[in-house]
C-alpha cells in the first residue's frame, strides 16, 4: 500500500510540473518595456537634426541581429564629408567598434554613405548599442548619437 501512495504522489507532483510548463507564461520579450528613445528600424529610418543637418540612419536586417553582417546607410539632407562611427554598448562595456562609411557611388552629392557593421552577442536578453556618428560640414565636425537594441524582436 505504501508503494501505491508513493506512485500516486509522484504522478500528482509530475502532473503539476507538466501544467506549469505550458505556453501561458509570457516570454522574456513580453516582459520588456520598449524604450521609445531607441531606433526602431522596422518602422523606418532613425532620424535626427544636428546643427541644421538632417541625418537618417537605416540598418538591415532591421532587427539588428548579433554576430551577423549588418548593412548601414546614412543619408544627410546636405553635402557632408568624412563620415565615421564608433559603436559601443550603451549600458555595458562590449568593446569599441570603429568604422568608416563610404559615399555611395550612385550619389555624387556626398549625401548617402554606406558601410557594414558586425558586433558580438551579449548574454543579456536586452543589449542596447550606441552608434556615435561623426561627419564634417562647412561648420566643422558634427556628431549624432543613435541608440538601438540588438536582436530586436519588435
Amino acid at each position: 500500500m505504501t508503494q501505491m501512495r508513493c506512485i500516486t504522489l509522484f504522478l500528482l507532483v509530475f502532473s503539476a510540473f507538466l501544467t506549469a510548463c505550458g505556453d501561458s507564461s509570457p516570454s522574456a520579450d513580453e516582459n520588456i518595456v520598449q524604450d521609445p528613445s531607441l531606433c526602431q528600424f522596422q518602422q523606418g529610418a532613425c532620424k535626427q537634426l544636428v546643427d541644421g543637418v538632417g541625418v537618417s540612419l537605416t540598418l538591415y536586417p532591421e532587427h539588428a541581429p548579433s554576430e551577423e553582417n549588418l548593412q548601414l546607410a546614412v543619408n544627410f539632407d546636405q553635402t557632408v564629408n568624412n563620415v565615421s562611427y564608433v559603436v559601443e554598448g550603451r549600458d555595458m562595456f562590449m568593446g569599441v567598434i570603429p568604422g568608416k562609411l563610404a559615399a555611395s557611388p550612385v550619389n555624387n552629392a556626398q549625401q548617402l554613405f554606406e558601410g557594414n557593421l558586425i558586433y558580438g552577442s551579449c548574454s543579456s536578453d536586452y543589449m542596447v548599442w550606441r552608434m556615435t556618428l561623426n561627419f564634417e560640414t562647412e561648420n566643422g565636425v558634427q556628431t549624432a548619437v543613435f541608440d538601438f537594441r540588438a536582436d530586436n524582436p519588435i
